[in-house]
């Protein structure tokens, strides 16, 4: 074990910076974030990081400070180079514990960076999780824009851990590259808006600390967060050179400016440079360069991309900066979408068209399929007009090609619905305010329409959509069918109007909505519908299992909540229950689950013995929240319950990919 200095040492350093951080709450600038001097190392020793300041992390989200001691106390230290965010964090603590989920229930920490056009609060951020698992350092994507565990590569991120335990130091180092942080470059936007939340556990007990105060820093209810605004402050004398850049945009209209942002640091005198580049997409490759004069120092520079109009597609600009030596500075590649409005108006038109058509008036299937179109035309044009320059282009790229694929279903007189053996997005249209209402589902490749399949429904978590859920389960299911242990069905995932509405009210007969219409596009057993739910879902599953016992002939809780937040409301599913429900449930739950305690499954299991209900517990030991698997155990108690046959062919299971937006 790698001995760091000693306990004490860490700590007075911690009580200086309190007098030191109270000197400087009088004045009225930005706290600074300095450039590295040197190349960083993630090992976890920290030994570059002693000229870097230090902030105290001191505040519970009430905003009430906490002195440092021996029990617990946390600092941070921050800088950057052209490429990467640097962060060096130290925990002084009587106790480390690492359960699951430990970023979040302790021992860990969230680092959260906002966008501060609005101050210390914003609603384009980004956080991520770090800690240890099973001895293993882990890195999460908590959250981006309000949206839970949305998909990313991490690949990039390095993090090193070192403890002491002579001293009880606990040491982390963190490298993020600035590709996961766009639109931020530091060379760019000189201040940026972060906060570092460290989760204390001790046993039961959990303490939070930030370095400023947000009572909403981990919550599906709000889509802001709350940190300090920081300047980064980059050499004033450059030792050499260094870029950075970013597109103005991740989407633009065909006839909007293109525009590349570089930020350059010169160590040499003003001279002329060279950027080369290359713009590539499906119906375009073409090559240019462009020379550009670059002041010595600092500088900021914009480029705008020149040529014809571009026609709808995913780009990606290569760029590459010479020097007046011919030395190659820096490359980057930036994807961008663009839209050409005149393709979209013509899309509309073709809509329209179709809908006067006999087809339409005659064919419920066909007619039925329409809202999936509209869906993503009434997506791609809020996109357009509402979504922030830097929104994630992968969404709209994702809609334009589905629309593509479902236009041309519809031009060919057939349903616009996706091919058999893929997850595909759909919608329909609500019953209570004809609102488009999104929902996931998968359709085994064999299905021809002639039998009629199960219905496995499966209702998301809190603060995730329904995309990442099916893609799960349908992993996970199609799986156990290519070893002949799960049954031939087609599995459904409502998105419940939306990510934290707990299945109640208009969230609840969503669900119900989406059963009536998948109904009407494919050929479901009416007597063989299953339904499961995961932590919230698992509490609508609960709900919905009960309320409706003649549709759903069995129902899998996993991890599932008895009741929602007191905010919320809602009833407890025990009140539900009552003699002569006659469909089964099979409850599984981690017996140290920190996000929905074990107590919630124990209670509902011993009502439905009280009542009568039919059903099966799982308890984990040693479970946590999720990870553990137990499918082969729900499919078996499936099996007897629904039944289905043992010889479906042998199938892939469905892509690992983004799912569709």
């Amino acid at each position: 074990m790698e001995i760091r200095r000693p306990r004490w040492f860490a700590l007075i350093g911690m009580v200086l910076l309190v007098l030191l951080g109270l000197c400087h709450e009088s004045r009225s600038e930005n706290r600074k974030i300095p450039q590295a001097e040197q190349k960083i190392v993630i090992d976890g020793l920290l030994n570059e990081w002693q000229a870097v300041p230090s902030f105290l992390i001191k505040l519970r989200p009430s905003g009430d400070e906490v002195e440092p001691s021996e029990d617990l106390s946390a600092s941070a230290r921050f800088t950057f180079d052209a490429k990467r965010f640097y962060a060096a964090v130290e925990v002084i603590d009587d106790r480390f514990e690492f359960p699951s989920r430990s970023w979040r229930y302790g021992d860990g920490f969230l680092l959260t960076f906002f966008d501060p056009v609005q101050g210390n609060v914003g609603d384009r951020f980004i956080t991520f999780g770090f800690s240890q698992i099973k001895n293993k350092p882990t890195v999460i994507l908590l959250n981006r824009d309000g949206n839970y565990f949305p998909p990313a590569s991490l690949k990039d991120v390095d993090l090193e851990i070192m403890l002491d335990e002579k001293h009880n130091l606990l040491s982390y180092e963190i490298a993020i590259p600035f590709s996961l942080l766009t639109p931020f470059r530091p060379f760019i936007q000189e201040s940026w808006g972060i906060n570092l939340i460290y989760a204390d556990r001790d046993g039961e007990e959990r303490e939070v600390l930030q370095l400023y105060p947000d009572p909403e820093f981990d919550t599906e209810f709000s889509s802001r967060r709350r940190g300090e605004v920081l300047d980064f402050v980059s050499r004033r004398n450059p030792v050499r050179a260094q870029m950075q850049g970013v597109m103005s945009a991740s989407h633009y209209f065909d006839d909007a400016s293109k525009v590349l942002i570089l930020g350059i640091q010169n160590p040499g005198v003003e001279e002329e440079w060279t950027l080369r580049y290359n713009l590539s997409s499906t119906p375009i490759n073409r090559d240019g360069r462009t020379k550009i004069r670059v002041a010595p120092g600092q500088s900021r520079i914009e480029w705008e991309l020149d040529g014809e109009a571009l026609p709808s597609a995913a780009y990606v600009l290569s760029v590459g900066m010479v020097d007046a030596r011919g030395s190659l500075l820096f490359t980057q590649d930036n994807p961008f979408f663009v839209l050409d409005r005149s393709e979209l108006a013509a899309m509309n038109s073709e809509l329209e068209e179709a809908r006067t058509g006999q087809l339409f008036s005659e064919d419920e299937r066909f007619r039925n399929s329409f809202p999936s179109v509209e869906f993503r035309l009434d997506r791609i044009n809020e996109y357009m007009a509402q979504a922030h320059p830097h929104a994630d282009m992968i969404r709209i790229h994702q809609w334009y090609a589905d629309l593509a694929f479902l236009l041309k279903e519809i031009g060919e007189e057939k349903p616009a619905l996706f091919l058999p053996g893929r997850v595909g997005r759909l919608a329909h249209r609500s019953g209570l305010d004809n609102s488009l209402q999104p929902y996931s589902v998968y359709v085994p490749d064999f299905y021809n329409g002639e039998e009629a399949l199960p219905l496995y429904v499966t209702l998301h978590g809190s603060g995730v959509d329904e995309r990442q859920t099916i893609m799960y389960v349908a992993q996970t299911l199609l799986s156990y069918n290519m070893s002949g242990k799960a049954g031939r069905f087609i599995i459904l995932a409502p998105q419940g109007r939306g990510l934290s509405d707990w299945y109640l009210g208009d969230a609840g007969t969503d669900v119900m909505e989406c059963i009536a219409h998948v109904k009407t596009l494919y050929n479901i057993d009416e007597d063989r519908i299953m339904l499961d739910g995961f932590s919230m879902g698992g509490y609508g599953a609960w709900r919905l299992g009960l309320t409706f016992p003649d549709v759903f002939k069995a129902v899998v809780i996993r991890s599932g909540a008895v009741s929602p937040p007191p905010s919320v409301g809602g009833e407890n599913i025990l009140d539900l229950m009552r003699p002569g429900i006659l469909n089964s449930y099979f409850v599984v739950h981690g017996a140290k689950d920190n996000a929905v305690p074990v107590g919630n499954a124990r209670s509902a299991v011993q009502k439905l013995e009280q009542v009568g209900i039919d059903h099966r517990y799982v308890e984990v030991k040693d479970g946590a929240h999720s990870g553990y698997d137990k499918w082969s155990n729900i499919l078996t108690w499936l099996k007897r319950k629904v039944g289905w046959e043992d010889f479906s062919p042998i199938r892939k299971p469905p892509r690992k990919k983004y799912p569709h937006p």
